[in-house]
């Protein structure tokens, strides 16, 4: 038998132990919000081919990054908001990496709650072409996805 951990009471979890800390310490804090005329995710509408407004607020410090997203979904006007974090860098000859943990949580409908672990590599050749991907794998579903490049890009950063 194994115990399922809620990625609703992992946000909450999180949200305590890695932003009411980040309040006080250095690192660049940044916010984002747009109106878009559909939210794809992963090639499948979000909200019935309807327009989403959707923001969040991300902290970067050294490797490590933490932030906050959320998007109408549905017609119904329903919530998804994403808490995510891990750690990103680059090596001295040029691969960048990220490992790191996404929670999807949709307020008012615990069924569909879920988590992803990610993992990712990538580099980028003199001339700005560039080669990379993700995998992501979700515990509770033990269920892989393979993916590039990642939807934040991380060889632009």
């Amino acid at each position: 038998m194994s115990k399922r951990i809620s990625p609703a009471l992992l946000l909450a979890i999180a949200a305590g132990t890695v932003f009411t800390p980040l309040a006080q310490a250095d690192g660049t804090f940044s916010a984002n919000v747009a109106l878009t005329s559909d939210y794809v995710w992963r090639g499948v509408s979000q909200n019935d081919e309807n327009p989403a407004v959707q923001g969040g607020f991300d902290y970067e410090n050294g490797l490590f990054y933490a932030g906050t997203w959320a998007s109408n979904v549905d017609a119904d006007g329903t919530l998804e908001f994403d808490l995510y974090g891990g750690l990103a860098g680059e090596t001295e000859g040029g691969l960048a990496w990220d490992v790191g943990v996404i929670a999807y949580a949709y307020p008012g409908s615990d069924d569909l709650d879920f988590a992803e672990i990610y993992g990712g590599l990538g580099y980028e050749f003199e001339g700005g072409v560039g080669v990379g991907g993700y995998v992501y794998f979700d515990p509770d579903n033990e269920s892989t996805i393979l993916r590039a490049p990642h939807p934040t890009g991380f060889l632009t950063r």
